[in-house]
């Protein structure tokens, strides 16, 4: 039990990180855009 929620974890982590890289791209990407 404990080692699948230390891997449920583990996947939030994963995916938060994801997200965290995709807007700050996505930030980057409409900055290079406008200007």
């Amino acid at each position: 039990m404990r080692q699948l929620y230390s891997g449920l974890v583990l996947v939030v982590d994963a995916c938060s990180l994801c997200v965290l890289v995709m807007s700050c791209s996505a930030l980057v990407l409409g900055c290079a855009v406008w200007n």
